[in-house]
């Protein structure tokens, strides 16, 4: 009985599908850690943690959510959770509906950071 040990042989979109569903994974650990982060710090508010990080941001400008620093850590992280699921969904069954879903909402959101930074410079001049 003689085994063929080929090896086989991946093709480049079978390559881009692995690298896409990896970092989606990657990013879907990373929102849940968000969720985790901010469950935790909304529990117990006296946490050295919490307290550390209130110091750390600063009283006014844009980051003025001092308050509610642990409700938006979780929404960031449903947010950041939901896109990747989708990615990897859309990277495990190869549909482009759900890649490109994924790619116009994360350039939206580039967009509207990219928006933000320049109308912040224009208004500190």
């Amino acid at each position: 009985m003689v085994v063929n040990m080929t090896l086989y042989k991946f093709t480049p979109k079978e390559h881009l599908s692995v690298c896409v569903y990896v970092c989606a994974y990657v990013h879907q650990l990373c929102g849940c850690s968000l969720v985790v982060l901010g469950l935790y710090l909304h529990a117990d508010r006296q946490s050295s943690i919490y307290l550390d990080l209130l110091q750390s941001i600063p009283v006014s400008g844009p980051l003025l959510i001092t308050g509610h620093l642990a409700k938006v850590l979780v929404v960031m992280g449903l947010i950041v959770s939901t896109l990747s699921f989708l990615g990897c969904c859309g990277a495990c069954v190869d549909s482009a509906c759900f890649l490109c879903l994924v790619s116009i909402t994360i350039l939206q959101a580039a967009l509207c950071r990219y928006h933000t930074d320049q109308s912040e410079r224009g208004n500190s001049k």
